[in-house]
């Protein structure tokens, strides 16, 4: 008895909190989850694709583009092996326009006791002649269980699709929508009810040529609860394909999707397949999220007998048509198409760009005395191949680009012109242009910096290239950056005609690249597959000059002197131009002499300014030394000077106002000094009448004369500052100087300055 009313407890328990919260939205992330590697590499968009076995999941109208019985078996690991998924499908074309379908899908839940069965029974049909449009439902039923207790759920569900192929678009464009698990709510065998959300979808898909296609869904689930809103997503993703009747046929295909309501809301898919005519294998790698792992799906389609629709279409030719039903007759080639798999050619070359397949689409079937024909002419009207039969309609007529003699035509456009004739009555016709094509897209390619340097110093820090085209009907483009040894470091590639790009410098990891020289490879394939290269050599050099120039004095007499700033000539080879830009105390620009070069040792500077006029005595001035590599790095260099004092002339009266003590390696006033400097101030506002106030820097602290007397005049603009912007004195008539520890000044006599050591003078000068 307790053994029952413990499984009874359990049961109960694991009803009341698993339930809701886990088994809707299991239901519906499994089906979300996707069966199918193909689908899923391009991460659920394909409501439009829809063209494989896993049609029966994602749009069961999809079916109809069945054409051969195929038998399917899928493997799922999930989460990092914390779920598998595995079954099998059975897929039967039948009738010219009907498929069905049935599948077994089984769901073990590695870390709990759950597990899950679903089977699916699903039929599509065309909804017309045209086959422009396709209807598809399914019916399914979902079992629930759980090992080792008595607790189990079922429901059956209802999904439909629909499909619509646009004839303007030639088959190209595909549009579908889908429903799924409408009216759907599990039962569970305590009696608990559960609704299970509705899934709606929405989707386009658009084949640029029978090897490439991309497509997109926006979806919606609802959950049918009071309430709680409905979440929308969207996926988009595409596939590539390289066909090969030797070595089978190579597919890639990738996708991004989005959902609301999931952390986080978005992930990657990646997936590939190999096949040839009997079968196909599919693989499919989706990442992690949410901390749940990573998921690896496979599946295998095998393709039994021949395509069932074209064996129907080519059926034993009926009888001979009576004049009298010519009418009824072009009726139902009224929608016959005539397509071709690829617009542009390049006659003689191997693969997808050497011919173009001529594709006949939505033929009625075949009957006696029929004759087609499709003839080539060049742009003088002139044939160069023809092709023909009678009775049937081929599947594809390949042209390889020769004309009968088996030559390879020449460049230019050609007409395509398809017939069908019964009798003397031409029942259709359609015409298509190709473009014969063996001229690659040439083009020249610049490079500029021609030595560039990806360094944060450089005044360009990207490297351009720049395409000229001689010819600009291009398909794609390639570049790659390549070592002087030609180890590709960095690769791009795009669609159409770029004209120009740019590289930062570094490499595929994202590293900055060593020293050294290098190649830039461009490469462009026009609509024909012709190939141009052209390759471009450049050098990167992150090397920074040991140049500087510094002023041969550090006080300049005003009017009387001439300040020089000496170039050390050091690594002038990697030198392009140097300057100077001169500024006074408040960062106005003074002078500035530029673009001088590097043989240039010096720059001079009489102490002028705008309109030649002398600059003020007694003052601080900044200089910048800018000197430009020839690998466009910059480097900079800063120092202050001054200008030297002027003649006082009747000076009747000097006093030293006040002494500001600066603490060790400090430019910045003391607080405890503030006071001293206020009653200075007071005293020149009041009492002062024709004065000059002169304020003395020193420094013995820091070591380094040049150190030493940067110091001496921070301090010294320090207290000049503070005078002229907060206690009001007049600018005019208030001038700075400093000694720093009198070495670089080449002061003999050092005694005084060495005994003011850190400190500042404020004199007074009066007539």
């Amino acid at each position: 008895m307790g053994q029952i009313m413990k499984k009874y407890l359990i049961s109960a328990a694991l009803t009341m909190c698993l339930i809701s919260p886990l088994f809707a939205n299991y239901i519906k992330d499994d089906l979300n989850k996707s069966t199918g590697a193909r689908a899923a590499g391009m991460s659920g968009a394909f409501t439009a694709v829809a063209d494989d076995y896993s049609a029966f999941f994602w749009n069961p109208a999809g079916l109809v583009l069945a054409e051969r019985v195929n038998l399917n078996v899928f493997f799922d690991s999930a989460f990092k092996g914390s779920q598998y998924n595995y079954g099998m499908n059975y897929t039967h074309p039948f009738l010219p326009d009907m498929t069905a379908s049935a599948t077994y899908i089984k769901t073990v839940f590695m870390n709990s006791n759950f597990y899950s069965d679903l089977f699916f029974l699903n039929y599509a049909t065309y909804l017309n002649e045209e086959r422009v449009s396709a209807f598809g439902a399914g019916l399914k039923f979902i079992n629930i269980s759980m090992r080792d207790y008595e607790l189990s759920g079922f429901t059956p569900a209802i999904d439909m699709g629909f499909m619509l192929f646009p004839p303007a678009f030639e088959g190209k464009l595909k549009i579908g929508m889908a429903a799924q698990d409408l009216d759907a709510v599990i039962k569970w065998s305590n009696g608990v009810q559960e609704v299970v959300p509705a899934h709606y979808k929405m989707g386009a898909s658009y084949s640029f040529d029978p090897a490439s296609s991309m497509g997109l869904d926006v979806r919606m689930i609802d959950y049918r609860i009071k309430g709680v809103h409905p979440r929308m997503g969207f996926s988009i993703g595409g596939e590539k394909w390289f066909l090969n009747r030797v070595f089978g046929n190579f597919g890639f295909r990738g996708g991004f999707s989005w959902r609301e309501g999931v952390n986080p809301n978005h992930g990657l898919s990646f997936g590939a397949s190999y096949g040839r005519r009997e079968f196909v294998l599919n693989y499919v790698y989706l990442p992690g999220f949410a901390g749940l792992g990573e998921t690896h799906k496979i599946d295998f389609s095998y393709y039994i007998g021949e395509r069932v629709k074209d064996d129907i279409k080519r059926r034993e030719p009926v009888a001979e048509i009576r004049d009298d039903d010519m009418e009824l007759l072009a009726a139902q080639f009224k929608n016959i198409r005539f397509d071709i798999s690829r617009r542009h050619i390049s006659p003689g070359k191997e693969g997808l760009y050497g011919s173009v397949n001529f594709v006949v689409r939505q033929a009625p079937a075949a009957f006696k005395n029929m004759r087609w024909k499709i003839e080539i002419f060049d742009s003088s009207e002139k044939p160069v191949m023809s092709f023909g039969g009678a009775d049937e309609f081929p599947e594809t007529v390949l042209w390889n680009g020769t004309d009968s003699s088996g030559r390879p035509v020449s460049d230019g456009d050609y007409t395509a012109r398809f017939t069908v004739i019964y009798g003397r009555t031409v029942l259709a016709s359609a015409v298509r242009t190709i473009i014969a094509d063996t001229v690659p897209p040439r083009f020249r390619l610049a490079v500029e910096p021609k030595i560039f340097a990806p360094h944060p110093a450089s005044a360009v820090r990207r490297m351009s290239l720049l395409i000229m085209p001689v010819h600009r009907d291009v398909e794609s483009w390639r570049l790659n950056i390549k070592t002087g040894e030609g180890t590709i470091i960095r690769r791009f590639s795009g669609e159409g005609l770029m004209e120009k790009l740019a590289w930062d410098g570094d490499d595929a990891l994202g590293n900055v690249v060593k020293d050294g020289k290098y190649d830039a490879s461009m490469e462009l394939k026009d609509f024909a597959g012709n190939v141009y290269e052209v390759s471009e050599g450049f050098e990167v050099d992150t090397v920074m000059a040991a140049f500087n120039a510094e002023p041969d004095t550090r006080i300049l007499k005003t009017g009387a002197g001439v300040i020089n700033f000496v170039s050390n000539m050091r690594d002038i080879n990697r030198i392009k131009s140097w300057g100077i830009d001169i500024r006074d105390s408040g960062g106005k620009l003074v002078k500035s002499v530029q673009n001088r070069g590097p043989g240039v040792r010096s720059i001079p500077w009489d102490g002028t300014g705008e309109g030649n006029r002398y600059v003020k005595s007694g003052s601080v001035y900044t200089y910048q030394m800018t000197a430009e590599q020839k690998n466009s790095i910059l480097i900079k260099r800063e120092g202050l000077f001054l200008t030297g004092l002027p003649e006082f002339e009747g000076t009747g009266i000097e006093l030293t106002l006040a002494v500001v003590d600066f603490k060790q390696g400090s430019s910045s006033i003391p607080v405890e000094e503030y006071g001293y400097i206020n009653q200075a101030a007071e005293a020149v506002n009041k009492y002062a009448k024709n004065y000059q106030l002169v304020i003395k820097g020193y420094a013995t602290d820091l070591g380094a004369p040049a150190e030493n007397f940067m110091l001496s005049i921070e301090r010294a603009r320090a207290v000049r500052d503070y005078l002229v912007n907060d206690m009001k004195l007049d600018p005019a008539n208030v001038y700075i100087t400093g000694y720093g520890d009198g070495i670089l000044l080449g002061i003999v006599n050092r005694d005084e300055i060495i005994k003011n050591g850190r400190r500042v003078e404020i004199e007074l000068l009066t007539k």
